[in-house]
């Protein structure tokens, strides 16, 4: 009788280290001429929020940037095929800041066939040093029903709208020096 070969289907020793390897190699090469970049946390990283005098002190450049200023650009609608962009243009006048998150925004509405002013009390909530325009569920006399993100960087903004039953993005650019109509400023 034969003795039966016992056959060794385990994988190399070196198997098990493989992944590790990688990983380590992977996250110690810069790639296309860039530096290595050091991930360890920074004890009050500029440009970023670190206590209450760096949220005072991003307010007030938040304040400044934004008001009397023109938001000029384009949205998409889900219900419109092809991702057609519409103009829109907001012009706000001088922004206040409330109590909490919330931010008085006294602002003229403007696209297709709308153009409305009024007043709206939006929590801004802060993603780093980047502010970002809530709404949720807001209810805007004569346009609807409306939840959005907007975030405002370096004189553009950026975001996510949503209606009762079609939603899409927006962007543009802010856009300053501007005399406000009477009815914005306050």
């Amino acid at each position: 009788m034969q003795a039966s070969k016992r056959i060794d289907r385990r994988l190399p020793t070196w198997h098990g280290w493989l992944p590790l390897g990688l990983f380590i190699f992977a996250t110690n090469v810069p790639t296309c001429g860039e530096e290595k970049y050091d991930l360890q946390p920074v004890e009050n990283n500029v440009g970023h929020f670190n206590g209450s005098a760096d949220r005072v002190e991003q307010e007030t450049r938040f304040q400044e940037q934004v008001s009397g200023s023109n938001f000029v650009g384009h949205f998409t609608d889900d219900l419109k095929p092809g991702g057609i962009l519409t103009p829109e243009k907001y012009t706000l006048g001088k922004i206040q800041k409330l109590q909490g998150d919330r931010w008085l925004f006294p602002v003229r509405i403007q696209y297709g066939d709308h153009d409305l002013t009024i007043p709206l009390a939006l929590p801004v909530v802060w993603a780093g040093d980047t502010p970002i325009i809530q709404l949720d569920r807001l209810a805007v006399p004569g346009f609807g029903v409306f939840s959005a993100r907007v975030l405002i960087h370096n004189d553009h903004y950026a975001g996510y709208w949503q209606g009762a039953n079609h939603g899409g993005h927006l962007f543009g650019r802010i856009e300053h020096e501007q005399k406000l109509p009477d009815s914005l400023v306050k």
